[in-house]
């Protein structure tokens, strides 16, 4: 496992966050009852939100990929 330091820790630490805000958001479209106030559209609001679940797995493999 590598050791990161200063400015390498950080990005580490920014990529990671942003994985988890993206999953995080795609399961909040999908199923926080209040989201349908944001997006009316269900179709399109079920869109967004898989999209954002793929990208979401996608940064968490980058980050696991660049830890190994």
């Amino acid at each position: 496992m590598q050791k990161y330091e200063g400015k390498a820790l950080a990005i580490m630490i920014f990529e990671s966050a942003m994985a988890v805000f993206y999953l995080l958001a795609g399961v909040g479209l999908l199923f926080w009852h209040k989201a349908e106030t944001i997006i009316q559209n269900q179709s399109i609001r079920i869109v967004i939100a898989v999209l954002f679940l793929l990208y979401g797995i996608f940064r968490v493999y980058r980050a696991i990929k660049k830890l190994v």
